[in-house]
């Protein structure tokens, strides 16, 4: 028979209050979060300093509602629910084209990697100074910078030095407008391959094109 698993009662606790503010179209004060939790006042109250301090809640005047720090994890939950069903996709393509698949998107400003199927077979290449200043360099990188206007291709190079990083790496706004790969119709191999391998293997036309 497998054993019980060990629960932190204090983290339950915290969770339940949690839970109770955010049933609640309106702030809830502590002494209706204590009965509808079924907690002792002091307790609710310890609980819900640690919270606010975390930024979990907010204290208003008339009590307690959720805070900016729930906001952000809104925003990370709808991509985490999303990954059972992105991965197989990714290692379906990473066996297709024997290449490492990437996952990236643009989100706030940035070019942000959200997931990679990689193997012994299909290595991924080693971000070793990090996707912030370093997409510019792959290949999932240059595929969204593609995709941007120019407006907002101009607002991504203004907040982020292009760094030498690769031999065949972008150093400006010119080389931006200037490098085939950075252009839409040739970018759908990029968006498979990492860039080391880019810089073996020529930039080929998509599916349906004469060139």
């Amino acid at each position: 028979m497998a054993a019980e698993p060990t629960l932190i009662g204090s983290v339950q606790r915290a969770l339940h209050l949690l839970d109770a503010v955010g049933a609640s179209e309106r702030p809830v004060p502590a002494k209706v979060l204590a009965r509808t939790v079924g907690l002792p006042l002091p307790t609710t109250y310890h609980l819900l300093r640690t919270l606010v301090h975390e930024g979990y809640l907010c204290k208003l005047d008339d009590g307690y509602a959720l805070g900016s720090q729930v906001s952000e994890l809104r925003q990370h939950t709808s991509l985490h629910a999303l990954l059972p069903k992105i991965r197989p996709v990714l290692r379906a393509l990473r066996d297709e084209v024997h290449g490492a698949a990437y996952l990236s998107l643009y989100s706030d400003g940035d070019i942000k990697l959200v997931d990679i199927a990689d193997g012994p077979a299909a290595p991924s290449v080693d971000l070793w100074v990090g996707v912030h200043e370093s997409a510019h360099a792959t290949a999932f990188g240059k595929c969204i910078l593609s995709g941007l206007d120019s407006e907002g291709r101009r607002d991504y190079l203004s907040r982020h030095q292009l760094a030498d990083l690769t031999p065949p790496y972008l150093s400006g706004m010119s080389a931006v407008r200037e490098d085939r790969r950075m252009q839409v119709e040739r970018v759908w191999l990029s968006c498979l391959l990492p860039v080391m391998v880019q810089s073996a293997v020529p930039p080929a036309p998509p599916p349906g094109s004469d060139r």
